[in-house]
């Protein structure tokens, strides 16, 4: 298909998202398709042109004028039916009971630079975790029915059953947490849009997962021990917080490279060297990679350049992505992008938590969650008749799976099917960031507390300024977000009291 810019409503925006400069829905296009991929397009453009008040169509048809113009075919070439997309056009979706938003407009399924506009959106809002924290014990409860027949016979039954009682419960939403991760820069700071690397297992347009080919585009075979072995790593890695998006070779502390090359930084290293990417615990952001900024390398940073090819590929390689799921022909096919938040380790949370509700004297069960936050999934689909049965409500798929069909749709999608699941968006919680310079070639601070006068108009008051120099060079940083110790230090007492007095449903904001 061809995406043909026709006349443009305002200048293509730049995204804080994707860092996008190539123009997006904002911008009035023609989109080119075969007949058949264009079906459910021209169907529902109709629609739209007709909602607007337009019956003829004679604004879709017209595309110089006004930006207001409908939607609708432009006219007819080689057989290709050419769909004018009028600035502002918003596709439609749902979301659903689970926070998932749903979208099966059929535009996204054929043109991959609506979809990326789509998707820079959508995407572009953190998802806020919330925390649930419950204390509950079991109860042994006897029951006596007494039941009498129609000859007056009278029979009494004793039944004996467990019930969970709930002594406690709390919830937390992650909104300043999430907000100060980002920055006192908001408006230059962005999450990191990643396709999931080759080094893990991803739905990467197949109907099982797979490693990624290297851009070489045959991907290896994995036993189902080394299968069960790469999910197991990456849910532990994710339950600790640790970036997704970086090699598992390189979470190791940068005081790795002190202890195996010095104090010095080498302008090079070994093939298949994998700097490190955490200081004390967080990620350590060298090559800015939350910034919507360019970022050029200095002689100091040259060792990281492997680091900034990689941070400049990522929008290339989910465009390609984006590519190949429009130009799949499979109606059974589906794209799905997963907002998250790093920075915390919640397997420490959780054990802090549990201590703290336990000096309390409390001793039964204790159950702590991550709500998953509304819109951090996000399902493009087709409109057709496979896309919408996957995307019925819970209830309609249970009645279909009683009648013994839906289980026939699942074994059509495993062998026809095409599932993308390999795009995500890291949003950070907490990161270490080089500490600026108030002007081009100011001098580095040279005392802790020129470091720290320098960083604190930075914290905007979320935490006291927290600095630090690498042991690799002496680059000053400082810390962006709030620790997960800051957040259990300011809701640890309220969090005891709740427990002590037996309160439910509160919120330890």
């Amino acid at each position: 298909m061809i995406l043909e810019t026709l006349t443009t409503a305002s200048p293509p925006n730049r995204n804080p998202f994707f860092d996008n400069e190539k123009g997006s829905l904002s911008n009035d296009i023609v989109l080119t398709a075969g007949p058949r991929e264009n079906k459910d397009v021209q169907r529902k453009q109709r629609q739209q042109v007709q909602a607007s008040g337009s019956s003829d169509g004679s604004d879709a048809t017209t595309p110089e004028g006004s930006s207001s113009r409908g939607i609708g075919p432009v006219g007819n070439r080689d057989g290709e039916t050419r769909i004018y997309v009028p600035a502002g056009y918003q596709p439609e979706f749902r979301v659903r009971h689970n926070g998932q938003l749903v979208c099966h407009d059929p535009l996204l399924s054929v043109s991959p630079e609506s979809l990326m506009s789509f998707l820079e959106t959508q995407a572009s809002t953190p998802p806020v975790p919330r925390i649930n924290i419950v204390g509950n014990h079991q109860e042994t409860r006897t029951e006596t029915h007494t039941s009498t027949d129609s000859k007056g016979n009278v029979t009494t039954r004793t039944e004996t059953r467990q019930v969970t009682v709930e002594d406690f419960s709390a919830s937390y939403l992650l909104t300043k947490e999430v907000e100060a991760g980002l920055g006192l820069a908001i408006e230059v700071a962005r999450a990191v849009p990643y396709p999931i690397g080759d080094w893990d297992l991803a739905f990467r347009g197949s109907s099982k997962k797979e490693k990624g080919g290297g851009g070489g585009g045959d991907k290896p075979e994995v036993t189902s021990a080394e299968r069960r072995q790469l999910e197991a790593d990456f849910k532990l890695r994710k339950k600790r917080g640790l970036p997704l998006f970086v090699h598992p070779q390189s979470l190791i502390d940068v005081s790795h490279d002190v202890e195996m090359y010095g104090p010095q930084t080498p302008a090079s290293f070994p093939p298949g060297y994998f700097p490190g990417r955490l200081f004390q615990g967080h990620f350590l952001d060298l090559v800015e990679d939350h910034s919507v900024a360019p970022f050029t390398l200095s002689d100091v940073w040259s060792r990281y350049q492997p680091l900034v090819d990689l941070r400049n590929s990522r929008r290339s390689e989910i465009e390609k992505m984006l590519r190949d799921y429009c130009s799949s022909k499979k109606s059974m096919k589906e794209l799905h992008v997963k907002k998250e938040t790093y920075g915390w380790d919640w397997i420490r949370i959780e054990q802090e938590l549990t201590a703290i509700i336990r000096s309390t004297g409390f001793q039964h069960n204790i159950q702590i969650s991550i709500d998953a936050p509304s819109k951090a999934d996000i399902m493009i689909r087709p409109d057709s008749f496979f896309g919408r049965v996957f995307s019925m409500r819970w209830w309609w798929k249970a009645l279909l799976w009683l009648v013994l069909v839906y289980p026939i749709f699942l074994i059509i999608d495993y062998f026809a099917g095409a599932k993308f699941k390999s795009i995500r968006v890291a949003f950070p919680l907490v990161r270490w960031r080089t500490l600026p310079r108030p002007y081009p070639g100011a001098p580095a601070p040279q005392t802790y507390q020129e470091a720290m006068d320098r960083a604190a108009p930075l914290g905007g008051g979320y935490r006291f300024p927290k600095v630090a120099q690498l042991p690799t060079d002496g680059t000053w940083v400082y810390l962006v977000g709030l620790e997960e110790s800051d957040w259990i230090n300011s809701v640890q007492e309220r969090l005891r009291q709740i427990v002590v007095s037996r309160h439910k449903g509160v919120d330890l904001g």
